[in-house]
């Protein structure tokens, strides 16, 4: 079973979509049996076999605003507390974003504001892996809906007792097929040392195999 918040009001086609949440749950013909209803942390919680996960998902436009990103921090801290399994969706979105220095803009109507520092972001997200919550990527709604099922699919065969809740994000990156030591050091250098930017620059740096196992493993 999936249970979706009733706050991401799953039957509504969002400005910039074509499709609402359950369009894109049915047009998958998924047959997993859905339900709405408010949950007190997290989006989306996957209930399959002895197994649960929570997902909290959140656009790229929603975590650069500072309010925004500090309500995520304190409801994430609680819903680890509740979750053993918890994981942070980023969705791409389509308000476009420029980054200029160490400054984001987000596009609001025909203004550029700036919304946050860079490297403040970066950290923030960073503190969320080495805190135990992986952080998975999607290329917008859809691609959200994708990675939910195919996580929900994937989890019903997995023994989740064999994986430590609690683990660094440098040991995020080693599980990376091919990934040694010299590998890691190399690409923290060629992102500043962020473990977050490496990550979410992971198609500019992965071979075809690394993200076909990225794919299989959300």
């Amino acid at each position: 079973m999936i249970t979706i918040d009733t706050r991401e009001q799953p039957n509504r086609v969002m400005k910039g979509e074509k499709s609402s949440i359950m369009d894109f749950f049915e047009q998958f013909d998924i047959g997993i049996n859905i339900k709405i209803e408010k949950l007190c942390y997290g989006d989306y919680l996957l209930q399959n076999g002895r197994n649960t996960i929570c997902i909290e998902r959140k656009r790229y436009s929603d975590i650069c605003n500072k309010k925004n990103l500090g309500v995520m921090l304190k409801r994430n801290e609680k819903a680890r507390e509740v979750y053993k399994h918890f994981y942070l969706l980023l969705e791409e979105d389509n308000r476009p974003h420029v980054e200029r220095g160490n400054m984001i803009y987000i596009w609001s109507g025909k203004e550029l504001r700036p919304m946050i520092p860079r490297s403040t972001l970066y950290k923030v997200l960073d503190l969320e892996l080495w805190r135990g919550t992986p952080c998975i990527y999607s290329s917008g709604l859809e691609g959200s809906v994708r990675r939910i099922v195919s996580m929900y699919h994937n989890m019903q065969n997995v023994d989740f007792c064999i994986y430590k809740h609690q683990m660094s994000a440098v040991s995020l990156l080693r599980n990376f097929p091919g990934v040694g030591d010299k590998k890691l050091e190399k690409l923290l250098q060629t992102y500043d040392g962020s473990v977050f930017k490496v990550l979410e620059n992971v198609e500019d740096w992965a071979t075809d195999k690394q993200l076909e196992w990225l794919d299989q493993n959300p």
